[in-house]
């Protein structure tokens, strides 16, 4: 900015400021660790786990846009044991207006171990006596 004055100079930096602050906002859209989504996971214990968001994601727009905010939520097609905290289960996208402004892996909130035999038995004796009550 070569403006001839130093008090040119700050007016000019004090007007882009205040359009900037007028017309724009930063919008949070999800924050670590938020539940988006119940999973059930095949062949495992316990089943369904929690798709949560893996990093903060937010972006700067222009204030009154946040209601054409699109999410797309894909996750992936067969999610099966064993499964690890934070293992990448799919995806969340953001979009304004045709354009993607925010991507967050979904990650597993949980662990969940593959179904052994001891397991199955257990959970068919276990389902048979709620059964007979």
């Amino acid at each position: 900015m070569k403006a001839p004055t130093s008090a040119l100079r700050f007016s000019n930096a004090s007007s882009l400021l205040d359009y900037g602050f007028t017309n724009f906002e930063y919008k949070s859209l999800a924050t670590k660790g938020d539940v988006i989504q119940s999973v059930n996971i095949s062949k495992g214990i316990p089943s369904p786990i929690n798709a949560v968001v893996e990093s903060d994601c937010g972006t700067l727009i222009s204030k009154g846009n946040d209601v054409n905010i699109e999410q797309n939520i894909s996750l992936d097609d067969s999610v099966s044991a064993p499964i690890s905290v934070n293992q990448k289960i799919g995806e969340i996208n953001y979009v304004l207006n045709g354009e993607t402004i925010c991507t967050s892996n979904l990650v597993a909130s949980d662990d969940v171990q593959k179904i052994g035999i001891i397991s199955m038995c257990k959970n068919i004796f276990a389902n048979w006596g709620n059964l007979l009550r």
